[in-house]
């Protein structure tokens, strides 16, 4: 046959895409490359994704090797190496035009041949690489084949805190509770009822005892909130806290606004003093038990007026404000007869005199009466000198 042994190719150096020349003839597929880095390191290049061969077969020989663009811009610089997988010289030569068309018949199917050799070796690594992958999965079979038995003690082994005990409440094995201080394991699920009937059952069994009374020494912390005490009443008594109250824990009954004040009727027991006006001040009621708001002090908040010309003698007039008020009087009597300064308690029913004035010459007097909230007050008669100011 006319295959001749294939010569490799003079040293290439991996400068740019190419092409690379490939002098002798090849069959398609039968084109192999790589590089070569510097310490003589030989890595093979992908037929598929990192060269091409043009044409992809020739028994005339003169075909181009062309690298991809990133394979060239990785190995820039490294030797290329460009080899054919049919390496033997056959030792058929042709004579006449049958044998010829003999010979070229079995030079392809020797390459053929060959070429199927180059598939397997390939394909035996990749086999290979996939053995891990069948005993994954023959593990993974394994184990679901594990019995629903074995799945639960599996998880009966862990421990689960579920805290205090509580009634009516379903536990599982290695549940873990706390009573009267101590730490219990449940062994077998069940329906939680009396605690004692249950250990005594064998449903419990005790895991960690209380331990005995330290000295007190250590900090507490805020985050825990008592969480951790079993009786937070008594814990509270021993440290000297305030006790707890079931009508001091909530103020849902009291409906509060803003403003609004708390005090005590009794024993822990609240009531709310609505927010009062503007002025008033906190004071205690006629008995003296129980706050209120009240009128402030005279004076504050209030400024004297001059109301001369809105007062009349002998008529009555009223201390509307809701406070105390002061009165300012400079008089003096039209005539020798008395004038009188009156203030009614009574609505008017009956009249207390505060001042009198009976002289109709020399200098006036002035006069500071305080008038009541609510009262009435005048001056009976005509005045000869009249200078009235009012402190409200």
């Amino acid at each position: 046959m006319t295959t001749e042994v294939y010569v490799q190719q003079p040293g290439y150096t991996v400068q740019g895409i190419g092409p690379y020349q490939i002098a002798n003839a090849y069959g398609a597929g039968s084109i192999t490359a790589a590089v070569v880095d510097p310490d003589g390191n030989e890595t093979p290049l992908d037929p598929a994704a990192d060269f091409t061969v043009n044409p992809a077969e020739t028994t005339a020989g003169g075909g181009d090797l062309t690298l991809s663009a990133p394979i060239a811009a990785m190995y820039d610089t490294y030797d290329l190496v460009i080899r054919r997988v049919t390496v033997e010289q056959q030792g058929f030569a042709a004579k006449t035009t049958r044998e010829k068309g003999l010979e070229a018949q079995l030079d392809l199917l020797t390459r053929r041949i060959q070429e199927l050799g180059r598939d397997l070796g390939a394909l035996l690594p990749l086999l290979s690489q996939a053995e891990p992958s069948a005993a994954t999965a023959v593990a993974a079979a394994a184990a679901a084949a594990l019995s629903a038995s074995a799945a639960q003690a599996a998880e009966n082994s862990i421990l689960e805190w579920k805290g205090m005990w509580v009634t009516a409440t379903d536990y599982a094995p290695s549940d873990v509770v706390r009573d009267s201080g101590n730490s219990y394991i449940c062994l077998i699920p069940h329906t939680s009822g009396v605690f004692a009937t249950d250990l005594g059952a064998g449903r419990w069994e005790l895991f960690i005892p209380q331990g005995a009374p330290g000295a007190g020494t250590g900090d507490m912390l805020g985050g825990n909130n008592l969480s951790d005490v079993d009786d937070p009443v008594i814990a509270l008594a021993t440290i000297g806290g305030q006790p707890i109250k079931p009508n001091l824990t909530s103020l849902g009954n009291v409906a509060l606004a803003a403003g609004d004040l708390l005090y005590a009727t009794g024993a822990n027991t609240l009531v709310r003093l609505a927010k009062g006006t503007a002025g008033q001040v906190l004071a205690m009621n006629g008995a003296g038990a129980l706050p209120e708001w009240a009128a402030p002090p005279l004076g504050v908040g209030q400024t004297w007026q001059n109301v001369n010309g809105s007062r009349t003698e002998g008529v009555t007039y009223t201390n509307d404000t809701g406070r105390p008020i002061q009165i300012s009087l400079r008089w003096r009597s039209s005539t020798s007869n008395d004038r009188r300064f009156e203030v009614s308690h009574d609505n008017g029913a009956t009249w207390k005199d505060i001042a009198t004035s009976n002289q109709a010459s020399g200098p006036p007097t002035t006069i500071n009466p305080v008038i009541p909230a609510g009262a009435k007050y005048r001056v009976n008669n005509d005045l000869n000198v009249k200078d009235w100011w009012e402190l409200r």
